[in-house]
């Protein structure tokens, strides 16, 4: 009887949304899925001028975490560029469907289109799944119909104001010692560029193939480390919370993001994060497939987070 009260005492006293939660997407107007995780709350959209998750409510605080503005949202899918070029506009504008999966998950489709200015020769999926409620799990697969040299499928996030961005970098060979996460502030070096973080020199070589001159908001960058692995945190100070995006190392080939800066200029106030995927040569017929995180901590630094990326990492192995 006395080991039948504390059972019951250990279920009643854990966390509320261990027993409440439901990790499944429910439909909503067109092109748009609701959630709630019993910590967040928000919407996850597939329309014409958004993309992503456009709102992630932490429910304790009522804060929103995501930008806030419905063009931007958190794993967007955003380009397809390649040696020396740029395939159609910004992918939330091609031609697309969306559907609710049995198990809760959402997959965004983008056929390959022929012809018109959205032209591009693949077809392209991006798969949304709550697996916790505090973690996201985005799955991303390519196909092209022609071979397409040196791929990168470019995915956007975009943060609340005030997020101070840091990055997961490796030691550099005049100062050698381990990986760190370090914020990405401003220097007078890097001022009016975007950050980017390669994972090795052929990485870096993609950075300055004329791919990023070419289309719609060309972006001059910077590269001044490589990555210790793609792990990027946004932090907010005001209500002490963590949002980690995270990859395989073999799945993203740079960490690109805008610096912090106060009073933000136009590059510190976008608050982004992007992981450019592949890196590659992807092969007519070929299926390539990546997968990406993001898991939403309270009371923990960005430190914290390299812990939980190398689970990741070992358990996506």
């Amino acid at each position: 009887m006395c080991r039948l009260i504390v059972l019951m005492f250990c279920l009643m006293s854990g966390p509320v949304w261990a027993q409440s939660t439901d990790l499944a997407f429910k439909s909503g107007k067109p092109g748009e899925f609701t959630f709630d995780t019993g910590r967040f709350t928000g919407r996850l959209v597939a329309g014409e001028k958004a993309q992503g998750l456009v709102s992630l409510i932490d429910k304790a605080s009522g804060v929103e975490l995501a930008k806030g503005r419905s063009e931007y949202g958190i794993f967007s899918f955003y380009r397809l560029v390649s040696s020396n070029r740029r395939w159609g506009g910004v992918m939330w504008e091609w031609p697309k469907s969306a559907t609710l999966l049995p198990d809760g998950g959402v997959r965004i489709e983008w056929p390959a289109v022929a012809e018109g200015d959205d032209v591009h020769p693949a077809d392209i999926t991006g798969t949304y799944r709550w697996t916790a409620p505090d973690t996201l799990d985005v799955e991303a697969t390519i196909k092209p119909h022609t071979e397409i040299p040196r791929l990168e499928l470019f995915i956007g996030s975009y943060f609340k104001k005030d997020t101070r961005g840091h990055v997961y970098l490796a030691p550099t060979r005049h100062a050698p010692g381990k990986p760190t996460m370090v914020p990405v502030d401003v220097t007078p070096l890097t001022v009016g560029t975007y950050l980017a973080f390669p994972r090795d020199l052929a990485a870096a070589q993609l950075v300055f193939d004329g791919r990023w001159e070419l289309g719609l908001h060309p972006v001059h960058w910077s590269v001044t480390r490589y990555m210790a692995g793609p792990l990027a945190v946004r932090h907010d100070a005001h209500t002490n919370t963590s949002l980690a995006i995270m990859s395989r190392p073999i799945d993203c080939s740079t960490l690109y993001c805008s610096y912090n800066q106060e009073p933000p200029d136009g590059i510190a106030g976008h608050y982004s994060t992007y992981l450019s995927l592949f890196g590659r040569d992807v092969k007519s017929g070929e299926t390539a497939r990546a997968v990406m995180r993001l898991v939403v901590r309270k009371n923990e630094s960005p430190a914290d987070a390299v812990v939980i990326y190398e689970k990741y990492v070992a358990d996506e192995r």
